[in-house]
């Protein structure tokens, strides 16, 4: 599955992930309430993977929701973990060896500060499991945070019925945003 939406999404034209990433971002922004949430974790997507472009998200948080502090991540593939940094307007972006957006100029926040995390994907199920790159960046780092965190996958595709190859290791996702819908688990 993860070979077969990696060709679809790299089929996918600039036109398609820019009309895909205008539509989640108006479903996200329309469905969820922001009020009560104080540090808010995103992926910075990966332009040369054709992710969706969720930096209108980000100018949106920062823009409309001061409350909300962001965060990202620094990846770590010695041992496939990742640290979570503080996303401010300022901070200084680059990308790493494997093309992946992370900060260089920013301070450490705890993970059981996050409440809600954006997760990229490629496919999720309808019940929540997510196919990723393969290496359980976000597994692991879900792991991390607290219980109550939300966790939104955020998709250009629609959910499959089911992805067969599941570990006890996937973390389920919350809620999944695609551009026609959002799907809750």
């Amino acid at each position: 599955m993860r070979n077969a939406f990696l060709a679809k999404r790299k089929a996918l034209t600039l036109e398609q992930i820019d009309a895909s990433s205008s539509a989640v971002h108006r479903i996200f922004f329309d469905n969820f309430n922001l009020e009560k949430a104080a540090y808010l974790h995103t992926f910075l997507p990966i332009k040369k993977q054709k992710e969706l472009n969720i930096w209108p998200i980000i100018q949106t948080l920062w823009n409309e929701y001061s409350h909300i502090k962001l965060a990202t991540s620094v990846s770590n593939f010695s041992d496939s973990a990742m640290e979570t940094y503080a996303l401010e307007a300022s901070t200084i972006i680059k990308e790493n060896a494997y093309g992946i957006p992370e900060p260089v100029n920013s301070h450490k926040i705890e993970e059981r500060l996050l409440d809600i995390i954006l997760v990229p994907l490629l496919v999720a199920d309808t019940t929540g499991h997510r196919v990723g790159y393969g290496k359980g960046f976000y597994d692991r780092f879900l792991t991390l945070c607290r219980p109550e965190a939300i966790s939104i996958g955020l998709s250009p595709f629609p959910l499959v019925d089911k992805i067969a190859d599941v570990s006890s290791y996937d973390q389920q996702l919350d809620f999944c945003v695609t551009p026609v819908a959002v799907h809750a688990f």
